[in-house]
């Protein structure tokens, strides 16, 4: 293009500047002031060094050639032609090093040069161009060097002219790439910084479509070959990509050798696979050490055919106890690697990433498993757009996955006897289980289903072959150190396993944890809750969701929650000795005022007692009918006997003996006949340390109880015990209650006669007392006793006067009492019909209040009087009756009237 050019002699620095005199066409010469002398100022910019070149064109003005790149170099694959007499490269710039900073090019484009002297939009300044952008700048302010003495300055060189060269090809619409590219349809619609960074590439992809990357690091990642430049613009731009041959990634981790059982789990997860054609999520909720990893590792490896583009594997350390959950960007990241995709290609952006991920995985059958997910907002992004299936785990439920991506929550829950006792065997030798048949046992009880402590379990056990595994569930059989006992180290330790979900709670939400752990019953009630953290209800409401949703608590019901044993464990051994204690005194004193008012409801003729007062954080319900007294008591009576044992123990001896009292008339009622038993020995412990009326009730109630399990002789001793403390404390009301519950322990002993005794000695106390209602109940027992006794006129005339009595003072359950009384006498003296009206009417009654325990002995005894004139009426009664004897546990009874029914139907 241009004719060769001759050097020139180097004479030494010129004392004057060379520039063209754009009027004259012609090189003028201008004073030049010496670089010591030259007042220096920021802005002002230094004349350029006279180069050689072709002199300007004729007919336009003269225009300074672009620079070349100060870095002296190009990158690999640039071509640049400027005709036939290519310059020789320049030297790097002294003030630069040879080696750019991260984000820095080693070399760009000539005409990407100008472009870099202005400033890119400050969303872009992150992605690494403004580091490419400074050494450039800097490099048209130099500082200027001292000249050396004018004698020791070499010859000045003379400028020769050179031959003009061809013609300037015709204008572009614009040279500038700034404001407008090549092609209109170039990225003319994308913003102004990506039409700056497309024209600083200046390249199209083989699609024809504008590759506008982002960042100075992605334009050192394409390999550019330029031909054509001339007069200062690029013909043309060829891009070279490199091919990456990518394998098919497979990064599942080694399933469990522990795994067993979960068909059922199983079957969902491979039912919504051939349900849905797109994007299959499975969101696998359970608590820490439930095994969802382990389920999750193991339906992948068995349906591995069904997913020949790859698996992807990812731990999101959602729940850790020293690492951070892992960011979705780095997720994405890692996914890359593994889908073969370099460094050098990688995107900056986070939203090019995740659509470059997207993008590779569509339209591909792979399977991607997201495990220890902390909530949806970690997974959402990682989740594919078109096709594939993602199975993830986490302590969370994914709430927002199920509602707004359709994922199918599996919930993953404790395992059953049956699937623990299989377990075991994988691990431990079968003769080693058979030798010790009760120690497995405990050993699955302990454990509770967790599949990570039973590994734990066989694991100690496998070790220490000669350790009998009897010795391994006596360590567990201590709760104190139950924990302790099931750890091996590491990520297996169940204490570090739960410890991951307590610490990711907030401040308010793990206090609820922590009390939640010092509950009495199995179940969690919103009343048990509510007293244990004296939390208003909404805010309770929060915490148990927060805490559901985490799986450390389970909804059981719609109103109870419940905890794993093991986490329960874990929760009590977090919480303080003061708040646990001031936790269990505010639920005591609110369970004492609540189970009075409904025991007063259910049963107004109960004597009233003394509670105490109630703590000023305390919650209780509004109780004010019968019905609702009923149904909180049967919610509630779990919770509240096991808050007895526990109050016992710790020697709260009123709370314990008045919620013994308080649940004596339901427990009965319900046919709770064991738990009233064992809430009356602690009460009967409990009143030796308070008033004396208190043990002599405590004497006469744990007599009755003795007597309802057919433990007659226990109950004939107490009941004697109780009569005689009550005379020698001349309490002669309680003296008459307590000969009632000596005369029930002598019918069962079969001593009708003294029975009746003591009836009629309660009678006259009652009387002398005047205690009306006391007195029919006495009056009806007296009945029964005479009937017993064969004189059934006479025990008609006092059921008779009782029944009376009781309708008068409409006492449900005396009326009951006599009609069944006054029932057998009816059989007894050969009136079947009438005895069959009679118990209908008693088990009607019985039916109303809720009292199973008469309704049963009422059964009994119509199947008696139904046998000889109707079998069928008989039979039903009979087999209800066997029903409820079993249900309260009486298997004396059932067993009697299992007897009667073989009896009947054999005839």
């Amino acid at each position: 293009m241009f004719a060769n050019i001759t050097p020139f002699a180097n004479p030494g620095p010129p004392p004057y500047s060379r520039r063209y005199d754009r009027a004259a066409r012609t090189p003028v010469r201008r004073p030049r002031a010496h670089p010591a002398r030259r007042p220096r100022h920021r802005f002002r910019r230094r004349a350029p060094q006279a180069r050689p070149g072709p002199p300007p064109h004729p007919r336009r003005p003269a225009r300074r050639r672009p620079r070349r790149s100060p870095t002296g170099h190009r990158p690999p694959g640039l071509r640049l032609r400027h005709g036939r007499h290519p310059r020789p490269p320049r030297q790097p710039h002294p003030g630069l090093p040879r080696r750019a900073g991260a984000g820095r090019p080693r070399g760009l484009p000539v005409h990407a040069r100008p472009l870099l002297r202005h400033r890119p939009p400050p969303q872009r300044r992150r992605q690494g161009l403004h580091h490419a952008r400074r050494p450039f700048a800097n490099s048209r302010r130099r500082r200027p060097r001292p000249l050396p003495p004018a004698r020791d300055r070499p010859p000045r060189r003379r400028p020769v002219p050179r031959p003009h060269g061809p013609p300037t090809p015709p204008r572009r619409p614009s040279r500038d790439p700034r404001r407008r590219l090549e092609h209109p349809a170039d990225g003319q619609g994308l913003p102004p910084h990506r039409r700056f960074l497309a024209a600083l590439i200046g390249t199209l992809g083989p699609s024809g479509k504008l590759i506008a990357m982002t960042g100075a690091s992605e334009i050192r990642n394409i390999a550019h070959s330029v031909s054509g430049v001339q007069a200062g613009y690029i013909d043309s731009v060829t891009i070279h990509h490199q091919s990456h041959e990518r394998d098919v990634p497979r990064q599942l981790p080694p399933a469990s050798a522990d795994f067993i059982g979960r068909e059922a789990e199983l079957d969902q997860l491979t039912a919504a696979l051939d349900t849905s054609p797109t994007v299959v999520i499975s969101a696998l909720g359970g608590a820490g050490g439930i095994g969802k990893t382990w389920l999750a590792l193991h339906w992948a490896y068995r349906n591995l055919d069904l997913f020949p583009d790859g698996q992807l594997f990812v731990d999101l350390r959602g729940f850790d106890q020293h690492e951070k959950p892992m960011s979705p960007h780095e997720a994405v990241r890692g996914f890359l690697d593994a889908l073969g995709i370099p460094p050098d290609d990688m995107p900056q952006e986070q939203s090019a990433q995740v659509g470059l991920y997207r993008s590779l995985v569509t339209d591909k059958r792979m399977l991607i498993v997201l495990d220890n997910a902390r909530d949806s907002a970690q997974v959402e992004p990682l989740l594919p757009g078109a096709s594939g299936t993602v199975l993830v785990t986490s302590r969370d439920r994914m709430d927002s996955l199920v509602t707004g991506y359709s994922a199918r929550p599996v919930a993953v829950t404790a395992l059953d006897a049956a699937a623990a006792r299989d377990l075991l065997s994988q691990r431990l030798s079968a003769g080693r289980l058979a030798a010790e048949p009760a120690a497995v046992d405990e050993l699955i009880r302990w454990c509770a289903g967790l599949p990570l402590a039973l590994s734990i379990v066989a694991g100690q056990a496998l070790i220490a072959d000669d350790v009998p595994l009897a010795a391994f569930a006596a360590e567990l059989r201590d709760a104190s150190s139950r924990l302790s006992a099931l750890d091996a180290g590491g990520k297996s330790q169940l204490h570090a396993v739960l410890s991951w979900s307590y610490q990711a709670l907030a401040p308010q939400d793990a206090r609820v944890f922590r009390l939640l752990g010092t509950a009495p019953g199995a179940d969690i009630s919103l009343f048990e809750a509510a007293n244990l953290t004296g939390l208003p209800k909404r805010a309770l409401l929060m915490s148990l969701k927060t805490l559901t949703r985490v799986s450390l608590v389970q909804g059981h019901f719609s109103t109870s929650y419940r905890l794993h044993d093991l986490v329960r464990l874990y929760a009590a051994e977090l919480a303080t000795p003061e708040e646990t204690d001031a936790a269990l005194k505010r639920l005591a004193a609110a369970a004492c005022h609540t189970s009075h008012t409904a025991d007063r409801l259910i049963a107004a003729h109960h004597q009233e007692i003394n509670v105490g007062e109630l703590p000023p954080d305390c919650t209780l319900p509004n109780l004010t009918v019968e019905r609702q007294a009923r149904e909180w008591l049967r919610t509630e009576r779990a919770n509240v006997m096991a808050l007895q044992q526990v109050a016992f123990e710790r020697r709260w001896y009123e709370t314990a003996w008045a919620l013994a009292w308080t649940m004596t008339t339901f427990n009965l009622r319900m046919g709770h006949l064991h738990d009233n038993f064992t809430a009356w020995v602690s009460g009967l412990e409990a009143a030796k340390y308070l008033d004396k009326d208190m043990r002599t009730r405590a004497y006469r109630h744990l007599s009755r109880a003795c007597s309802d399990l057919n433990r007659h002789e226990e109950a004939y001793r107490y009941g004697l015990e109780g009569l005689a403390w009550a005379q020698e404390c001349q309490d002669e009301l309680g003296e008459a209650h307590t000969r009632r519950a000596v005369a029930r322990a002598c019918e069962r002993r079969g001593d009708n006669e003294e029975a009746l005794t003591h009836s009629k000695r309660a009678l006259e106390l009652y009387e002398r007392l005047d205690r009306p209602f006391s007195s029919s109940h006495a009056l009806d027992e007296i009945g029964w006793y005479t009937a017993r006794l064969g004189r059934f006129d006479e025990a008609r005339e006092h059921s008779t006067a009782a029944l009376a009595q009781c309708r008068d003072r409409i006492d449900r359950s005396g009326e009951a009492g006599a009609l069944m009384t006054l029932g057998f006498i009816a059989n007894g003296t050969g009136d079947p019909v009438g005895a069959i009206r009679l118990y209908e009417e008693s088990r009607a009654i019985s039916q109303e209040l809720g009292d199973a325990k008469s309704e049963a002995k009422v059964l009994d005894h119509l199947g008696d009087a139904a046998a000889t004139i109707d079998p069928a009426k008989a039979i039903d009664a009979w087999e209800s009756a066997a029903g409820l004897y079993k249900a309260q546990r009486l298997t004396e009874e059932a067993a009697a009237v299992r007897e009667k029914l073989e009896a009947l139907t054999q005839h």
